[in-house]
């Protein structure tokens, strides 16, 4: 009988010993990932509404709304779709249309991947955009489709 106890509890103590199994690398949404603070910054009254590709629109204010994550909607990541930001406010008048591209950047190994497609993007205080690329570096102007 002892010995029957104690296989026993060999073998639930074992149990948590398994491998580790995973469903696949993680996989953020493609989209455009929008900092707007700079403009927003020198026009703290008005606000922004920007959208990107056909995916939904956001609305962006000064403090903490304005950044955004704004997903390509249908029709797939590839090739570039049109960012539009405009500004509600005819006080502090921007429009900024212009095709960007998103990008695929792989990071960590097994069950520690992740698969991210996007393009960080950031609204200058005069209206510019500059493409910040995925890692965070400002890009050469060659690397974006001119609007």
């Amino acid at each position: 009988m002892a010995v029957l106890a104690l296989t026993i509890t060999a073998g639930l103590l074992g149990a948590g010993c398994t491998e580790q199994v995973c469903a696949g690398p993680a996989q953020l949404v493609p989209a455009v990932f929008l900092d707007a603070s700079p403009w927003l910054a020198a026009h703290p009254d008005a606000q922004l509404r920007a959208c990107y590709g056909s995916g939904p629109c956001r609305t962006l204010t000064h403090g903490s709304d304005s950044q955004a994550q704004l997903p390509i909607g249908s029709g797939g990541w590839h090739g570039a779709h049109v960012l539009t930001i405009q500004s509600t406010d005819a006080a502090a008048p921007v429009h900024v249309e212009r095709q960007v591209t998103l990008h695929e950047v792989i990071s960590g190994q097994g069950c520690a991947r992740t698969d991210a497609i996007g393009e960080n993007v950031v609204l200058n205080a005069n209206g510019t955009l500059t493409l910040r690329g995925w890692s965070g570096q400002v890009l050469p102007p060659e690397y974006s489709v001119p609007r």
